[in-house]
């Protein structure tokens, strides 16, 4: 007896798979055959091979990669038993490639075909999130040349010491939605990959990590190339701040930039230097305001060391306003007539301004110290005649070592600074921080 459910319309299986888990279309696959090759194609939607997976991949159906949507190896020698002759998967719209290996020349022509082979798979891929080690400028061209569709690239991290620009090569970018720049992306591969000649670049989302190294004035590039989409910018305030001629460079800025509306700037971990960086800051929101932006949103994030906050808030939060600024963003370092000064010549009327804080530990959401902090913050930028808020969140970054908090990187004299003159040291001390991808 066949069951009524079997008369289904097709389409409405695959809209009610679409929204089930993966165990339960499991399920649903093992009771009959029928139902099973309704099932099959959404069973393995997303594909993941962690980087100590040795096993799974091997006892994957042949057919299941041909349905993945999404494919993401942090492994690639698994990988090596499921490599996709080109054009194979017209499915797959999101791949991750991020292998944690070392970075050495041995590995760099044993896994860069690997990556190559699935992006030449891929027809229709959309989403591009690679780390990779590449010395041949040819390798980068490829790649991006085979995926011409991409609405999102992701340089979570690249390692090419001597890579040149293209040669001869028109690289277009018409779909391109967002783009990430993580460690390792210079002015060179900006300029000579990303950066068209005379065609506006349909940016909505542009974020520059902490591990770029680009130049404020290749990023002025590509603002005015995205000028007319760009919505979302994201930079970390080092571009700014390491700049000597910035305000001659921001205005280099073209113009007008109607839709963006989004600042986030991640800020330095020490403090000493935190008026430097808001000047810097003040002078791009300015630019970009006199540039036509309306900008709504300002964010403002600043990691705090765990060693600073659980010295300084034992006492529940109720030292010195001084004790209290762990971020250096409210207290003597910037007083409240420079907000005041901000909010009259460089702020928009109606910005709103977010300070994000970030932790290594996850605090809870109201220790004392967190509402010793969030209550001087809005109390002296309301003062000032500013709207704001502030959150909390943690585990954004990690140390040099995947999973190590960031202050195990720190020297041992700094340790040593810190116990005889803790709030000097954070003052001094910059931390090195990773994305947690």
């Amino acid at each position: 007896m066949v069951s009524p459910a079997l008369n289904v319309p097709l389409e409405l299986w695959e809209r009610a798979m679409y929204l089930m888990l993966p165990t339960d279309i499991l399920s649903l696959s093992m009771v009959c055959r029928q139902l099973h090759s309704f099932a099959s194609p959404n069973i393995f939607r997303v594909i993941e091979v962690h980087p100590l997976e040795t096993r799974s991949l091997a006892n994957l159906p042949p057919a299941a990669l041909l349905s993945a949507r999404t494919v993401a190896l942090y492994n690639y020698r698994p990988a090596l038993r499921i490599i996709p002759p080109p054009g194979s998967l017209p499915l797959l719209t999101t791949l991750v490639f991020a292998p944690e290996l070392p970075v050495s020349s041995n590995y760099v022509s044993a896994h860069f075909p690997i990556l190559l082979q699935f992006v030449q798979a891929a027809p229709n891929l959309r989403h591009l999130d690679i780390a990779v080690a590449i010395t041949r400028r040819r390798d980068l061209t490829h790649i991006f040349l085979s995926a011409p569709c991409l609405a999102s690239l992701v340089l979570r991290a690249l390692h090419a010491p001597e890579l040149e620009p293209p040669v001869s090569v028109s690289l277009h970018w018409h779909n391109l939605r967002e783009l990430v720049l993580g460690t390792g992306v210079t002015d060179t591969i900006v300029n000579g990959y990303i950066l068209p000649s005379h065609v506006p670049l349909p940016l909505v989302i542009l974020d520059v990590s902490k591990g770029a190294s680009v130049a404020i004035h290749t990023l002025v590039r590509v603002i005015s190339a995205a000028k007319d989409t760009l919505v979302q910018l994201h930079l970390t305030s080092s571009a700014l701040v390491n700049e000597d001629n910035l305000t001659a460079i921001l205005h280099n800025l073209q113009g007008p930039l109607p839709a963006l509306t989004y600042l986030h700037v991640r800020m330095l971990a020490r403090r000493g230097s935190r008026q430097i960086e808001m000047d810097c800051v003040s002078a791009l929101v300015g630019t970009l305001a006199s540039a036509g932006a309306d900008l709504r949103m300002l964010e403002l994030e600043a990691y705090l060391a765990s060693y600073f906050y659980n010295h300084f808030n034992r006492g529940g939060g109720s030292r010195s306003p001084r004790a209290t600024d762990h971020t250096g963003l409210f207290g003597e370092r910037l007083p409240v007539m420079w907000w005041t000064e901000f909010a009259q010549s460089s702020l928009p009327p109606l910005c709103h301004v977010k300070m994000h804080l970030t932790t290594w530990e996850d605090n809870g959401d109201d220790a004392p110290w967190q509402r010793a902090t969030q209550h001087e913050i809005e109390r002296r930028l309301t003062g000032a005649g500013i709207s704001a808020s502030v959150h909390f969140s943690s585990g954004l970054y990690n140390g040099i070592e995947p999973e190590e908090e960031p202050e195990n990187s720190w020297p041992e004299h700094w340790m040593d600074v810190f116990e005889e003159e803790p709030d000097d040291a954070l003052d001094q001390c910059e931390t090195p921080l990773f994305y947690v991808w």
